[in-house]
C-alpha cells in the first residue's frame, strides 16, 4: 500500500483524523456564523439551542432563512474538505 502524503505539508496523511478533525471544526464554524449574523455571544447561542421555544417566540420567517444559510454553508465547506482529501488518494 502506498504511503499518503499531503503536497501541501509533506507531511503523512491520516484520512480519519483529518475528516474527524474537519467536522469537529464544523460546528465551530457554525456557531460563529450564526453568532455573527445575530450579533450574539457564544452562551447566547448555546442557551438558544438548549431551550425548547415558547409559545409565540419562535424564529421568524428570516431568521430561519439565515440559520439554514448559514448550515448549508458549512456543509459546503465540509463537502469541500472531502474533495481536497479525496485527491490524496491513490
Amino acid at each position: 500500500m502506498a504511503r499518503q502524503v499531503n503536497p501541501a505539508t509533506g507531511e503523512d496523511s491520516n484520512l480519519l483524523h483529518d475528516l474527524h478533525t474537519s467536522i469537529i471544526h464544523m460546528a465551530t464554524f457554525l456557531r460563529n456564523k450564526i453568532c455573527e449574523e445575530f450579533s450574539w455571544d457564544t452562551a447566547t447561542y448555546n442557551r438558544k439551542c438548549r431551550d425548547k421555544p415558547k409559545r409565540g417566540r419562535s424564529y421568524s420567517e428570516a431568521e430561519k432563512l439565515i440559520i439554514m444559510t448559514a448550515y448549508m454553508q458549512t456543509l459546503q465547506i465540509a463537502f469541500e474538505q472531502v474533495e481536497k482529501q479525496k485527491k490524496f488518494l491513490p
